[in-house]
């Protein structure tokens, strides 16, 4: 599992993004956190943005508050939807944004499947960033599993969070 994550100032961007991939019938939204989802797996880009600045601070000392990370399954490990929600729910749990306003979208744009998320580093009611930064985060990130499959190490020139046995581990890639 291959985790890329890039933080900006436009929610505006990170929502378009997936939506244009949804547009495109090569993506879907599988689930979201305190964000409005009709299950039907599309999203409307003015009601998320509505939502999430809902739960935004008016004002806020953090310049880039948005966060957009896509999580890369090797392309020999083949995931069902519900797999691939669990791993996007527990990888934001671990990584301390489990309460934070979120949405998961599925991407089927290249030979393998994968996940993209975007989210807020900004907590709504002080304004302040998370707790930890994302490099701390994902540097102690070191999730237990309830399966006992593995999945494959790929590197790819950033983290690489590998999944085998029961647990993920982190490693920096060269």
């Amino acid at each position: 599992m291959v985790a890329k994550i890039s933080v900006g100032n436009s929610l505006y961007g990170a929502l378009a993004y997936n939506g244009e991939k949804i547009n495109e019938a090569k993506g879907r939204l599988l689930t979201t956190n305190r964000i409005y989802n009709d299950g039907t797996g599309t999203m409307e880009i003015h009601r998320a943005m509505e939502d999430f600045l809902a739960l935004m601070p008016v004002r806020s000392k953090v310049e880039k508050p948005v966060v957009h990370i896509s999580l890369n399954p090797h392309p020999d490990d083949i995931l069902t939807d519900t797999e691939l929600q669990n791993i996007a729910r527990e990888y934001l749990e671990k990584m301390g944004y489990g309460n934070q306003p979120y949405l998961v979208f599925k991407h089927e744009d290249i030979n393998r499947h994968h996940l993209h998320i975007v989210t807020v580093r900004v907590d709504e009611m002080a304004g302040a960033s998370t707790p930890e930064t994302i490099s701390t985060a994902a540097n102690r990130l070191h999730v237990s599993w309830n399966k006992s499959t593995g999945y494959t190490m790929r590197n790819a020139g950033t983290v690489v969070l590998i999944r085998r046995y029961t647990r993920w581990t982190l490693r920096q890639a060269m």
